[in-house]
C-alpha cells in the first residue's frame, strides 16, 4: 500500500512540474513599489534628487502604488502598497495614528530636514525601505502623545513636518536622532539583551516591582518613590521611577521600547554633563543613561 501511495505522489509531482507556463501567474512581489520618478513639480523633483543621491525614497502620501492583477479564476483585483507604521508581521496594531501633510512648502522643509539632518546620522544597515513624512504622529487617536518618528514593517514615519520651519537647531537635531533611535532599537534589543535587561531592572528595583511598564500610573502608587496622587499620579516626577516621561496623556508608564529610545535620544544628543546636571537627584536615571551610552558607543553611534 505504501509503495502504491508513493508512486501516486511521484506522478502527481511530475505532472505539476510539467505544467505549461501559460498556467502560471505573474507575481507582484518583485514590483518596484518604492521607485521615485522625476517630476517638474518642485516638491516631487526635490524628493527625486534626494532619492538619486541617497537611494532612499520619501513619500508624503500613504498609498504610493497600485497594480491590477488577474487571479487564477479570471477575477480582476487591485493591489495597493500602503505605508503604515502599524503593519507588523503578526498582524495590524492600532498604536499609532498620523495626520498627512498637504502644505507643500512645509513638506519641502521636511524633505530638506531629512536630507541635511536625518540621512547623515543614519548608520549604514539601519535604513528603512522608505520614509513617510506627515504633519503629526501620535500614540492612538484619543491620546495627546506626539512623537517625531515611528518605525513600522514597511516604512518609518517621520512626524512634526508642520513644525520644522519653526524648530530650533537643537529641536531639529533631536528629531533626527529620534529617527535614528527608531531604526536601531530592534538591533539593540537583539544584540544587547543583557544590557537592556539591566536597564529595565533599574526601574523594577526603584519601584520594588517585577514590571512597571505599559501600565496605568495609579497601579503603582504604593511603589513609586515620592508618589503624588495629583492628576491621577501624573503629578509624580517620572524620574522617581527612572523614566524620562509619562505616556498616553500622562496616565501610563512607558512601554519598554519608548523607555530605551527616550534615553538613547538623550545619549545621541551628546550632552552628558547637561543630562547629569538636570537629573542630579535621580540616581536611577543616571544609571540607565550610562547603560544606553555604553551600548551606543559599542555600536559606533557615540564616542
Amino acid at each position: 500500500m505504501k509503495k502504491i501511495l508513493f508512486v501516486w505522489m511521484l506522478c502527481c509531482g511530475l505532472m505539476a512540474c510539467n505544467r505549461d507556463d501559460k498556467d502560471t501567474h505573474v507575481s507582484y512581489k518583485d514590483m518596484e513599489w518604492y521607485v521615485v520618478e522625476d517630476s517638474d513639480d518642485e516638491l516631487d523633483h526635490l524628493i527625486y534628487e534626494v532619492y538619486k543621491s541617497t537611494g532612499i525614497p520619501l513619500f508624503y502620501k500613504d498609498t504610493i502604488r497600485s497594480r491590477t492583477e488577474v487571479n487564477e479564476w479570471g477575477g480582476v483585483y487591485t493591489l495597493y502598497q500602503i505605508l503604515n507604521p502599524n503593519y507588523m508581521i503578526e498582524g495590524m496594531s492600532k498604536l499609532w495614528t498620523f495626520t498627512k501633510s498637504t502644505d507643500r512648502e512645509k513638506l519641502k522643509k521636511g524633505v530638506e530636514l531629512f536630507r541635511d539632518e536625518v540621512y547623515p546620522k543614519l548608520p549604514k544597515g539601519y535604513r528603512s525601505a522608505c520614509y513617510l513624512l506627515v504633519d503629526q504622529l501620535r500614540q492612538k487617536e484619543f491620546y495627546t502623545d506626539v512623537v517625531g518618528a515611528r518605525k513600522g514593517m514597511n516604512t518609518t514615519v517621520i512626524g512634526r513636518v508642520a513644525e520644522v520651519d519653526e524648530m530650533s537647531e537643537e529641536e531639529r537635531e533631536r528629531l533626527a536622532w529620534e529617527v535614528v533611535a527608531e531604526e536601531v532599537y530592534d538591533s539593540i534589543q537583539l544584540n544587547y539583551s543583557k544590557e537592556v535587561d539591566a536597564f529595565f531592572q533599574v526601574s523594577f528595583v526603584l519601584c520594588k516591582k517585577k514590571d512597571v511598564y505599559s501600565d496605568i500610573i495609579t497601579k503603582f502608587k504604593s511603589n513609586i518613590p515620592n508618589y503624588n496622587a495629583g492628576s491621577n499620579g501624573a503629578a509624580t516626577d517620572p524620574r522617581e521611577a527612572g523614566f524620562l516621561r509619562w505616556w498616553q496623556s500622562k496616565r501610563y508608564t512607558p512601554e519598554y521600547k519608548d523607555d530605551v529610545c527616550s534615553y538613547l535620544i538623550e545619549v545621541l544628543m551628546g550632552d552628558d554633563e547637561g543630562f547629569a546636571e538636570r537629573n542630579a537627584g535621580f540616581k536611577g536615571c543616571l544609571e540607565k543613561y550610562d547603560i544606553i551610552k555604553s551600548i551606543a558607543v559599542e555600536m559606533g553611534l557615540r564616542r
